[in-house]
């Protein structure tokens, strides 16, 4: 198969939506996490882009542990990605993943904590803090059409801070 084709198959991996199999319950997602390492991946940049995709897809049906496993992975690949937009899917899935009605606290607090950080911290930061933003804003959307709410200071407010300290809509 080209790299295309694989690329697909790995994003109908992610629409299956299950982290393995019965014989090896996390398979899919330990070939997803090999394939979007960041500093050692030899993978296509399609064939990793489509592995942070699939990870935020299959996330919301794990157990906790694994979770936190794709987590850990998809803020590897936001921090240190090789390519732009793996890094940009990195952070969209990870504000899928927070956004999930259910999730572990634990895990919805660590996709929140890392996309403020890419928020106010990451370079560079005309590619990355949009998207961080984005992602915050898919947590809290889903978070309050739920049912809930989220203290103003985890979201809105980094929000809102980030957007009057800079002024003007074109990245620094």
């Amino acid at each position: 198969l080209s790299d295309n084709e694989k690329s697909f198959a790995i994003g109908a991996l992610g629409s299956i939506g299950q982290p393995g199999t019965e014989a090896d319950p996390t398979a899919v997602v330990d070939l997803l996490i090999k394939i979007s390492e960041p500093k050692k991946s030899k993978f296509a940049t399609n064939m990793r882009r489509s592995a942070a995709i699939a990870l935020g897809q299959i996330a919301p049906q794990c157990e906790a542990k694994v979770q936190a496993k794709i987590v850990k992975a998809l803020k590897s690949v936001a921090l240190n990605g090789k390519d732009s937009s793996e890094c940009n899917f990195a952070m969209v899935a990870l504000g899928r993943i927070g956004g999930t009605n259910g999730i572990d606290a634990a895990t919805r607090e660590d996709t929140v904590k890392t996309l403020k950080f890419l928020l106010v911290k990451a370079k560079p930061a005309s590619i990355k803090h949009p998207f961080a933003a984005l992602s915050l804003g898919l947590i809290r959307r889903q978070i309050v059409a739920d049912g809930g709410s989220a203290p103003d200071d985890e979201i809105p407010t980094p929000l809102r801070d980030t957007v009057a300290e800079r002024r003007d809509p074109r990245p620094p």
